[in-house]
């Protein structure tokens, strides 16, 4: 049960309801699993990640992250509960810390969406050097839908000079490492990042 919420971890649950509670989840978990892989198996042929499920208790970064940090994942793929999508989760809590905090890129899909491919794909980064390796990782994927890539750096106030040459730099980068036509650059003013993608 993750939660970000300090108060959870002081409501006391009978042992009992927890262990119903865990029990439906593990068991949720599991049939998303089969039946993710039993459409990748009607999919032969073509690329076929590695399904694998988990459900543990705890605060979601710290339990997403130690998944990370023992497994090899190069993609954290969180699905939103509301029926209304993505905007309403962007503002929760969970999402701004695990978009923040997460040791991996993290895919956010909103409840109820239907895959018809992705046209246009947001990479938020603080241009740092490391974000090279996980954008050719990206680029892979949007080249096989044929999807824009929008490298996004959210600022809190007017860029300088030395914001402005770190951008030169890190797209320099990845214009000398990265083969993929379709990506574009753009500075968002805001506070947080997780809003500011809305």
């Amino acid at each position: 049960m993750p939660s970000n919420d300090g108060m959870a971890a002081q409501v006391t649950w009978p042992m009992e309801s927890y262990q119903v509670l865990k029990g439906n989840s593990e068991n949720e978990v599991n049939k998303l699993a089969c039946r993710l892989n039993k459409q990748l198996n009607r999919d032969s042929g073509q690329f076929r990640p590695c399904i694998e499920q988990s459900s543990a208790s705890g605060i979601l970064t710290d339990v997403l992250n130690e998944i990370v940090n023992t497994h090899e994942i190069l993609l954290a793929v969180i699905g939103t509960h509301s029926a209304d999508g993505l905007g309403t989760f962007l503002f929760g809590d969970h999402v701004q810390n695990v978009i923040g905090q997460a040791n991996c890129p993290v895919l956010i899909v909103p409840g109820k969406a239907s895959f018809k491919g992705y046209k246009k794909m947001a990479f938020a980064t603080d241009m740092a050097p490391r974000d090279i390796n996980v954008l050719q990782s990206l680029s892979g994927f949007a080249k096989y839908l044929n999807a824009e890539i929008l490298i996004t750096h959210v600022f809190e106030n007017k860029t300088n000079a030395k914001e402005s040459m770190k951008a030169d730099v890190f797209l320099k980068m990845i214009s000398s490492k990265i083969n993929y036509p379709k990506i574009f650059y753009r500075e968002i003013k805001g506070e947080n990042v997780a809003s500011s993608l809305d």
